[in-house]
Parts: C-alpha cells; structure tokens; sequence
C-alpha cells in the first residue's frame, strides 16, 4: 500500500486513485484490467473532526461516458470500538453507512446529476439553485 502523502506519478493509470483516494494501484489493473465491472476500494483515513461524518464515497477512475469504474469507500470513523464488539455488532452498525457512501460512489451526488445529458448529449439542467424558505418565512 501507499502511504497517505507519497508522492505520485500524476500521468500514472488511475492517478487520481493513487493522488486523491489514497488507494493502492495495482500495474496490471492498467495494462490488463479486471474481470469485473467496476473495483471497489476500501480506505481508513484518519477522522474528520466532524462529529456525524463517518465516511465518505466516491469514485477515481471513470469510463469514456463518465462511468464510474472505481469507487471509494473511506472510513472516518474511529476503529478503536470495533475491537471491543462482535462481528455482527460491527456490520449492524457500519452497514448502512458503507451503502450509503458505495451509492455515491457510484454516482448519485450533486456533482454527477449536475453534468447529466439527455441522448441528443444537451446538458439536462437536473439542478437548480433555488431560495429556500423555513416554515416562519425566514431566509
């Protein structure tokens, strides 16, 4: 594995893996692929001082229509109570944060549905910037 901060090659086969997801970039993934359809990579980076936050999603490396072909998964919450519980307390409740994040990772964000296109390839405008208004009508 690369350690967070090393420095790499920017012109490398999924750079944006190894420079911005901190995942480990196999050689042959780049010359002779993977029999699957998408590779899913899971990282631990150290927490985001956000209470609430504990992971993230998203993906590195995308085919020619903006696919993604490699998702992130980076886990932010702290380990050390996953020692002290069982198996099956860890995945009750790690579960839904890991779908959650994988879904982004596949490409439900802002940022995706914002560059959506219709099949003539116009842009479809999915987001819009709207004012938004509480119940007591304050801004």
């Amino acid at each position: 594995l690369r350690a967070v901060g090393q420095s790499v090659d920017a012109t490398s086969c999924a750079a944006d893996c190894s420079a911005l997801s901190s995942v480990a970039v196999a050689p042959s993934y780049c010359s002779t692929g993977v029999a699957a359809d998408a590779v899913l990579s899971v990282v631990k980076l150290p927490s985001s001082g956000r209470p609430g936050v504990a992971g993230t999603g998203s993906s590195c490396a995308h085919d020619q229509n903006g696919r993604p072909l490699w998702l992130v998964f980076a886990l932010l919450k702290p380990i050390n109570r996953l020692e002290s519980r069982s198996l099956a307390e860890n995945v009750a409740s790690l579960r839904s944060v890991v779908l959650h994040e994988i879904i982004h990772g596949l490409g439900f964000s802002h940022s995706f549905f914002n560059y959506a296109r219709d099949s003539e390839g116009r842009r479809r405008h999915l987001i819009a910037l709207s004012r938004v208004y509480d119940a007591d009508g304050e801004e």
